[in-house]
């Protein structure tokens, strides 16, 4: 048997470097085109909440498969003891990311399992070793999965791999084993982690990828589902696998706006926990009968700019335009202030003997320009000397000096 071959090599990569012999190949082979069998019975596809992973339970009328089983623990093989289910015709391994595999490990270990298929690519974690060693312990048919092969489940169900053609494990997401299961008028398009490049690869093969129900790439990923591969699906039903509040953001917002703006009703395992899907071949029902609804995150408003503090109302400042600043005894002085408009301005001179009680230095009240003129006489026998010029008003006031000679 192949995988115990493969267990006779010293690592994982050793193991998996004989599936790439051309000679040692186990594939599916591609049954002759026939008329498809009209549907009878239903069709359930479980999408288990495995958390941040994928498991989903297909359980056509007369087979049981299993594609993908979540991390490593009990979750999925309690769910299908809980369904019923005793053993599984076939298992699908997408890829050997563990979130995938992990939980295979567990299935396999205590129930029967008739076949696997997997990509085939090396992987050198434990999680795949222990994997690839159950099959062998178990002498389980391991079967190398590409593009091409179909697989009838009967009453009608269909089966058919769309992706890989050529798989490597330097992309082991692109590696993934893309699977379309049919029965009458209703499609499952199953993802795994598949990734643009390998949706790209599908539409140039034009795969007939048309399909009711879009599992969604990589947990919702803005790595996965391009606008033209979900234009080419045209699914009415979206299920994203993801694991509350994840750390990789999943699902991420480009994801889920491209399906809202589809008008793709959208459902989530972190939300809705496992979504059940029964058809009969012509209907679907879902066992959580609201969708998610989509809304977009606010834009930040930009933060408003900082209020402009008002610009101060203009204060004239009191000062002296103009003034004599030398006068002989008997001569006329004069002096012009720039005050506040319409305010009231006295003005004292002081000399020797004190204050002058010449005509013309009366109070007097500016303008609307804010200017006021004072003349007066200087008396002929005034002290020469600097003498003090003091102008009040408007809460300010100013002092020059003249001289009087």
């Amino acid at each position: 048997m192949l995988v115990r071959n493969l267990l006779s090599l010293q690592t994982p990569v050793k193991k998996l470097q004989l599936l790439h012999q051309p000679n040692q190949l186990r594939k599916l082979k591609s049954q002759p085109t026939e008329p498809k069998a009209e549907p009878s019975g239903q069709l359930k596809v479980h999408f288990i909440d495995v958390g941040q992973g994928d498991a989903i339970l297909i359980q056509a009328p007369s087979q049981n498969t299993l594609i993908d089983g979540g991390d490593r623990g009990m979750t999925v093989v309690n769910y299908l003891k809980n369904q019923g289910v005793k053993s599984l015709d076939l298992v699908i391994g997408t890829h050997p990311h563990a979130d995938h595999i992990g939980g295979l490990i567990n299935v396999l270990d205590v129930i029967p399992v008739k076949e696997v298929i997997d990509p085939g690519v090396v992987h050198t974690t434990k999680t795949f070793e222990d994997y690839l060693t159950l099959i062998d312990k178990k002498d389980i048919k391991f079967t190398e999965g590409r593009a091409g092969m179909s697989r009838d489940l009967g009453n009608g169900a269909l089966m058919d791999i769309l992706h890989p053609t050529s798989p490597s494990s330097s992309h082991l997401n692109d590696a993934s084993i893309v699977v379309k299961i049919t029965f009458g008028q209703i499609s499952f398009m199953l993802t795994g982690d598949a990734e643009k490049a390998s949706e790209d690869q599908m539409l140039k093969r034009k795969e007939d990828l048309k399909s009711t129900i879009l599992k969604v790439g990589h947990h919702g990923s803005k790595t996965s589902t391009t606008p033209a591969f979900l234009s080419s699906v045209s699914p009415k039903v979206a299920v994203i696998m993801c694991g509350k509040d994840n750390k990789y953001g999943h699902p991420h917002d480009e994801t889920l706006k491209k399906l809202a703006d589809a008008k793709v009703d959208i459902y989530r395992t972190d939300v809705h926990g496992t979504i059940v899907i029964t058809t009969n071949g012509q209907t679907y029902e879902i066992n959580q009968k609201q969708p998610y609804q989509y809304t977009p995150p606010k834009v930040p408003e930009p933060a408003p700019a900082p209020a402009l503090a008002p610009a101060p109302a203009h204060e004239t400042k009191l000062t002296v335009v103009s003034y004599t600043e030398t006068v002989a005894q008997g001569g006329t002085a004069s002096i012009t202030i720039q005050g506040k408009a319409n305010t009231q301005y006295s003005i004292t001179v002081t000399y020797k003997a004190g204050p002058s009680k010449a005509s013309g230095l009366e109070a007097k009240t500016s303008g609307a320009n804010g200017k006021v003129t004072w003349s007066w006489k200087v008396g002929a026998k005034t002290t020469p000397g600097s003498w003090p010029i003091d102008i009040k008003g408007g809460g300010e006031s100013v002092r020059v000096h003249f001289t009087v000679k």
